[in-house]
């Protein structure tokens, strides 16, 4: 868990916010809230210590994230998502309203594993999206090697390069 704490600790405003999603995504709800306690927010410390597998908690949490939502705090929102067990919308915040598809799909890992049909989705829809807006070939043959597309993920690498540009002999 030196990653959440690490991702807090590089963040200048030091804010538990941004490890907010690892730590939730693996259910370590008391080291988020040790975060909080150190940052002095002793309320969210005490929220987060809360037993989310109550339906009482969870409408807590549902009702968080809506104002979250109404706010604009996308990123936050998608926590409390997690936190009220919304996974599918606390995906779909970070795809839509957040815009982050990477993000999305490392929450879906942690979650679902890399086999589930939510990765599966987020690769192959937003990803894809993503790498042809970009033109990005690398990141076009980083999906097709997730989908065993091996053939495709060396094209994708090759297309880079102008083939005109070898020609073979040595110039010297």
């Amino acid at each position: 868990c030196l990653v959440g704490s690490e991702m807090c600790i590089r963040d200048r405003t030091k804010d538990p916010y941004s490890a907010s999603l690892y730590y939730i995504a693996l259910h370590k709800h008391s080291i988020l809230a040790s975060l909080f306690k150190v940052g002095k927010q002793d309320s969210l410390a005490s929220f987060f210590l809360r037993d989310f597998s109550q339906d009482i908690h969870q409408k807590a949490a549902m009702k968080n994230a809506y104002v979250l939502l109404s706010r604009h705090e996308y990123f936050k929102a998608a926590g409390f998502l997690l936190l009220a067990n919304k996974q599918s919308e606390a995906i779909q915040v970070l795809i839509k309203n957040y815009h982050d598809p990477q993000l999305a799909l490392f929450i879906s890992v942690i979650l679902e594993g890399d086999s589930s049909s939510t990765y599966q989705f987020i690769l192959n829809t937003h990803m894809n999206q993503v790498a042809q807006y970009t033109q990005d070939v690398y990141l076009q043959a980083i999906i097709a090697w997730c989908n065993q597309d091996y053939v495709s993920a060396l094209h994708s690498l090759l297309s880079f390069f102008d083939p005109n540009q070898f020609t073979g002999e040595c110039n010297s």
